[in-house]
């Protein structure tokens, strides 16, 4: 005789996917990301590493992400990775100047999980503080510190003036993926 759960029901909360089965005796939650993601960091040896239209080394560069910050990995191709900036752009970058961070990575990175996009960045670690960046659906957020609360982050862009976004994002809406 087999004994095959039946899933009763799917629950999404703190974008997770809570999947609740059910069997004979066994009572079972599988949680399962809502999305599989690889962060990189850029290690250029000088400001800033290019993102480019397609992945080669001659085509239409369409952005900089700067030394640093993070990037969300989508795809491998060749020597490039096709990656995700805060701004919400995707393009490509040379696999020899981001890091791919791995669990026991001393760089921690988290990825934007709004509902909708994008993510206020503020100046100081509380909802009244201006908004000095924002950071799209789905990107990578290099975290500096981690808090209960807030995680101060760098964002892979600039401000107008031309300085490096460094602020405060609410931990509710960034699931860091290279956690131990």
């Amino acid at each position: 005789m087999s004994v095959r759960p039946m899933i009763r029901g799917i629950l999404i909360m703190n974008g997770m996917i809570k999947v609740l089965s059910l069997g004979l005796l066994l009572i079972a939650t599988v949680t399962v990301p809502a999305w599989a993601y690889e962060c990189g960091v850029v290690i250029t040896h000088r400001d800033p590493l290019n993102i480019r239209e397609n992945s080669n080394q001659m085509a239409n560069q369409i952005d900089k992400a700067f030394k640093g910050s993070a990037l969300s990995i989508l795809e491998i191709s060749g020597t490039w990775y096709k990656v995700k900036l805060n701004n919400g752009k995707m393009g490509y970058g040379s696999r020899d100047y981001i890091k791919k961070l791995t669990p026991k990575s001393p760089e921690k990175c988290g990825i934007v999980m709004t509902k909708e996009s994008p993510l206020n960045i503020r100046l100081n670690a509380n909802m009244t503080s201006p908004i000095i960046g924002l950071a799209s659906k789905n990107s990578a957020l290099r975290i500096s510190q981690i808090g209960k609360t807030w995680h101060l982050v760098m964002l892979n862009h600039t401000d107008k003036s031309g300085d490096i976004i460094l602020g405060y994002a609410m931990s509710d809406f960034v699931s860091i993926i290279n956690e131990q």
